[in-house]
């Protein structure tokens, strides 16, 4: 939602197997990135963070920062904060997660939320159930100039140069 209307629209595209979501949901088939406090942001829900080429496709079409809500319940939720981190440092983006908690009776959701810098390390600090970080749009630039820019078109072809 912005300030006026709707955005954008997204649907997660990876639908769990575990659970019976395939029966509720049509999975979605397109990233969106919108402008939003001056940076550019995608979405990733839930799951969709277990697969690189979603944070990738974010990158290759420009994204600063995903966000990333999920409910990874427990024994995963150490697999989630996993897989935050990879995603950002595959695509040298920032990652800020968001992960239900609480104890319900059908499930345990124990791992809170944070935010990943482009290298791949948390970069939030808790505060109480927050996790608060800055967020710099140059850092993801910086970082590919220096660690090599992982995110290319595609096999064999050239790295895609990022202009801000």
């Amino acid at each position: 939602m912005g300030p006026e209307s709707v955005v954008a629209t997204y649907r997660k595209r990876n639908l769990v197997g575990t659970i019976p979501e395939h029966l509720v949901f049509t999975p979605g088939t397109e990233s969106q990135i919108v402008e939003a406090g001056g940076l550019r942001v995608s979405l990733a829900v839930c799951w969709d963070m277990a697969f690189p080429e979603m944070a990738r496709e974010a990158a290759l079409g420009g994204a600063d920062l995903i966000l990333a809500p999920a409910a990874w319940r427990e024994p995963w939720g150490f697999q989630y904060d996993l897989s935050c981190a990879a995603r950002a440092l595959d695509s040298g983006v920032y990652v800020a997660s968001a992960s239900q908690t609480g104890v319900y009776p059908e499930a345990n959701f124990a791992t809170p939320g944070h935010v990943y810098g482009p290298d791949g390390t948390r970069v939030s600090l808790s505060s109480g159930a927050a996790s608060i970080s800055t967020v710099d749009p140059a850092t993801s630039l910086r970082w590919r100039a220096r660690y090599g820019n992982t995110v290319v078109k595609g096999v064999g072809e050239e790295p895609l140069e990022i202009v801000s």
